[in-house]
């Protein structure tokens, strides 16, 4: 009998067996770990596969078996060291032997703020508490592995009641991130923290409507760092867009409601960046 069917690689398998009524040899009947694919009952190819095995010396009692290779297995029992014949094959179910720690995967690290960050995982054979578990999106500067500094410091997070599944994770917040594990709530154990940093980053055409908004809170603001952002937008882009009344936006929002509505546009000449001229840029704006 086996308690377990799925483990983490050097954990213990323990196996109980019974040798009632079976011919064997005692201190050469063996029963041992085989990769799923030995499809073979021959006792030598059997031999020349296993990753742990252990000598049965008594009609009844327990051993162990333990592998550091992630795959798949089953147990086997043969009669005696030399060709013996197979007296069991425990092939109810596969003896699983998985990673020791989470599969995690988000996708591009480059981000913009409140775009939705799918993150795909694998939690098999990892101890963890189901509904209790979490994944977060950490500053990249925490570098405790603390759950209750991660927990204090998380932008977002979700809740995980499956080895397998997806979350979603995001953040309005500029900055650097990790994506981290934690197999429970209350001063769970780390499970994972990602080696990769996700940044977030407002693009030029964002920063320009922060900027906006900003000045209509304080029109007395400077107006160099709208300047720059759209000499950086104009620059990349070939074209920019300064939306002072929300009119764009507005639109966009609805668009139903402005069929066939002619704008009043302000037209601007295109020069070389050495000519435009910030004073009157400021003013305008």
């Amino acid at each position: 009998s086996i308690p377990r069917v799925c483990c983490r690689p050097g954990d213990a398998i323990t196996v109980t067996y019974d040798m009632d009524k079976a011919s064997y040899t005692k201190g050469s009947c063996w029963i041992g770990l085989i990769p799923s694919n030995i499809t073979s009952d021959d006792e030598y190819v059997n031999d020349n596969h296993d990753v742990s095995y252990f000598h049965v010396h008594q009609h009844k009692g327990q051993g162990t078996l333990r592998t550091s290779l992630s795959g798949t297995y089953n147990i086997k029992c043969f009669a005696n060291d030399n060709g013996g014949k197979k007296l069991r094959h425990w092939c109810a179910a596969d003896i699983i032997v998985g990673r020791d720690r989470p599969v995690i995967s988000s996708g591009a690290l480059n981000r913009k703020p409140n775009e939705e960050i799918t993150v795909s995982y694998d939690l098999s054979n990892c101890n963890y508490s189901s509904g209790s578990c979490w994944i977060g999106l950490i500053p990249s500067h925490i570098s405790s592995t603390s759950e209750t500094t991660n927990d204090q410091h998380d932008v977002d997070y979700f809740h995980v009641s499956q080895n397998f599944g997806k979350g979603t994770l995001r953040t309005y917040r500029v900055g650097r991130y990790r994506i981290k594990c934690f197999a429970n709530d209350n001063g769970g154990k780390l499970l994972y923290s990602g080696s990769d940093i996700i940044t977030v980053e407002a693009d030029n055409e964002s920063k320009i409507e922060d900027e906006i908004a900003s000045i209509k809170q304080n029109p007395s603001k400077s107006r160099h760092d709208l300047y720059e952002l759209a000499k950086k937008t104009y620059k990349s882009k070939g074209t920019v867009i300064i939306d002072t009344q929300n009119a764009l936006s507005d639109i966009r929002r609805n668009a139903n409601s402005h069929k066939n509505v002619a704008l009043p546009l302000k037209l601007g000449r295109d020069k070389p960046f050495s000519q435009w001229n910030e004073s009157v840029f400021k003013r305008e704006f």
